[in-house]
């Protein structure tokens, strides 16, 4: 990237540089005292603004820094209106980012619980991934994240039974869950947020999962 620097002060001089060092020592030895203040109260004013305009990207789910570089961030959640009763409703949401056209909001099939609704995020946001993308999946539900990072090794090796020798509940749709990240070339991590809280993307994604309950159609941004 090529930086020009001009510097005003008792010494006037135009210079290119490649990188932001070079050019602010160059600005440092050229400037007056007190332009070179003012110069770097300037400069680090707009530090500052890159670093909110980052974090809201970051908590709008536009991007994670991850040891790879950039990770796709998408908020899933679940919802499910009279859970536990026979009449029950419920919705999945996976919200990615304002305007995304990957944006989610879908009626639960099957056995209508909360539990559900909440471990079909992870598996609609996959679904709509590349095999190759990094990703991080951040959902308000410590059991999705429990189910498929802590419990689900102990499951495996008790052939999916309990310690009390019930099958496990939701297996089926913990086993696709699995599979599906194990067919990925991408990473696949978890993020816990809390519920409810004022967070943007889960809000969101709340949002889109009790729209999916409800007949009325509901556009979420």
């Amino acid at each position: 990237m090529k930086i020009n620097a001009v510097a005003k002060g008792h010494k006037t001089g135009f210079k290119s540089f490649t990188d932001k060092i070079s050019a602010y020592t160059f600005l440092s030895e050229n400037m007056s005292e007190e332009t070179k203040k003012e110069h770097f109260e300037d400069i680090k004013q707009n530090n500052r603004e890159e670093s909110v305009q980052k974090k809201r990207k970051i908590e709008c789910g536009e991007e994670s820094e991850s040891k790879r570089g950039k990770s796709i961030v998408v908020y899933t959640d679940g919802s499910c209106i009279d859970n536990g009763k026979v009449n029950a409703k419920g919705g999945v949401g996976v919200w990615f980012g304002a305007d995304d056209k990957r944006n989610l909001s879908e009626k639960l099939t099957g056995k209508q619980t909360n539990q559900r609704a909440e471990l079909m995020g992870p598996i609609l946001a996959l679904q709509i991934l590349e095999k190759y993308q990094d990703v991080e999946i951040r959902t308000d539900s410590m059991y999705t994240i429990n189910c498929v990072t802590n419990w689900s090794k102990r499951w495996v090796k008790n052939n999916w039974k309990t310690q009390n020798g019930k099958d496990v509940e939701n297996q089926d749709l913990i086993k696709t869950l699995l599979g599906l990240m194990k067919n990925r070339s991408g990473i696949t991590n978890y993020k816990h947020v809390r519920g409810h809280s004022g967070h943007y993307g889960n809000d969101k994604a709340d949002l889109l999962a009790k729209a999916a309950t409800s007949i009325r159609f509901v556009v979420i941004k």
